[in-house]
């Protein structure tokens, strides 16, 4: 059986990052924080009290104060669980839709620079 990191397509990075959010055509929004991130996608803990559906649109924006994050506003829900040990939350696994070139950019220097710090 194949792990984890054989499915991955790209090296992700862990984050700590706040960010709102809002499921496209549902009127559901609110506030969660980014896991960690790479070209393709983030990991996305949220509170949630519905039914989230594979394939759903988030749009997403930095939290106020998180200026420096550069990341796609839409992505699509790939995947999604109810944490363990935290009663409400939720982790998603988000796929980003279409980034602009300026955006990978900018997410691929991010993973680098972490990277480095550790060499």
């Amino acid at each position: 059986m194949a792990s984890d990191e054989e499915y991955r397509r790209h090296m992700r990075i862990r984050e700590e990052t706040p960010i709102s959010w809002r499921i496209e055509g549902s009127g559901l929004t609110g506030q969660g924080s980014i896991r960690d991130i790479s070209v393709s996608g983030v990991l996305l803990e949220i509170d949630a009290s519905f039914s989230l559906d594979k394939g759903s649109i988030f749009i997403l924006q930095p939290a106020q104060g998180e200026d420096d994050l550069i990341i796609p506003d839409r992505a699509r829900l790939i995947w999604s669980k109810p944490m363990k040990m935290e009663k409400g939350k939720y982790l998603c696994g988000l796929e980003f839709i279409k980034p602009s070139d300026s955006i990978v950019l900018s997410i691929t220097q991010r993973v680098e620079n972490w990277f480095s710090r550790l060499a």
